[in-house]
């Protein structure tokens, strides 16, 4: 695999930067100018490949670089040619990393945007030499509690050809021990008489990407049977837990 080279100096401007990666025979460059509240202006960016440059663009999504180092140059699919985005912060409380993504293709680059609410950690999991992105599932959160309390699923996601595809079920390790730490949570809130409506759902999503969608169903009724579907004022509960939760995963893709 080519090395990766990245490197951040500073640009003769008020609070301007530039980053810099490289893999093979492409170099990304980065350039912003960085103001309060993580806003940034003037976000360029040109990639030159086997010494001609193919972009040479601005970049008008809000609002600022997301983290350190946010241009980067890697292979995300094997093919031998590194794809290369920006990690964007998209301005929210608690929300979002915006890949600004350009894959080349046909001889040109191809520009591509990908939303991770709750940022991602790129990983090769399953030691193939290609890297996954390992995120979370944002989809819960404020539907059964409050924001902290929401239940947020590991989500896996790969990039093959062009395309992001949810292939959680196939790292059935990390949504068991999602899965069980959702349990544990679950447990604690019901014995300390505290609503964890919250874990629960995200106890039963990671059974439903398991494939364990009829016991997780029978779980639910167990505990509705129980009077342990209580919630905090202005949440569902009972019934309508269980029904605004199947909903939920419906919508969500937890078909499994």
């Amino acid at each position: 695999m080519a090395a990766v080279v990245a490197g951040l100096v500073g640009v003769p401007a008020a609070n301007a930067d530039t980053q810099v990666a490289a893999s093979g025979q492409v170099q990304a460059t980065f350039t912003f100018t960085a103001n309060e509240y993580g806003q940034s202006t003037d976000m360029h960016l040109t990639v030159d490949r086997a010494g001609q440059r193919l972009v040479d663009e601005p970049i008008t999504v809000c609002c600022g670089p997301s983290g350190g180092q946010a241009v980067h140059v890697r292979d995300l699919d094997g093919d031998g040619e590194p794809e290369v985005w920006v990690d964007i912060w998209a301005g929210g409380a608690h929300c979002c990393t915006q890949l600004e993504l350009r894959r080349f293709a046909d001889g040109a680059y191809q520009e591509q945007e990908q939303v991770f609410e709750v940022g991602y950690r790129l990983k090769d999991l399953d030691g193939d030499g290609i890297p996954e992105f390992r995120t979370n599932d944002y989809g819960f959160s404020y539907a059964f509690t409050y924001f902290a309390a929401s239940p947020f699923p590991v989500r896996v996601l790969r990039y093959r050809a062009g395309t992001f595809t949810n292939v959680t079920a196939e790292y059935r390790g990390l949504v068991r021990k999602d899965r069980d730490k959702y349990r544990r949570l679950y447990r604690k809130g019901i014995r300390h008489h505290v609503a964890s409506l919250g874990a629960l759902a995200g106890w039963t999503a990671d059974e439903y990407v398991l494939g364990h969608r009829r016991r997780a169903n029978r779980r639910l009724t167990r505990e509705l049977h129980a009077g342990h579907l209580y919630n905090d004022s202005g949440y569902p509960h009972g019934r309508t837990f269980i029904r605004r939760l199947k909903a939920a995963l419906h919508a969500g893709g937890y078909t499994a």
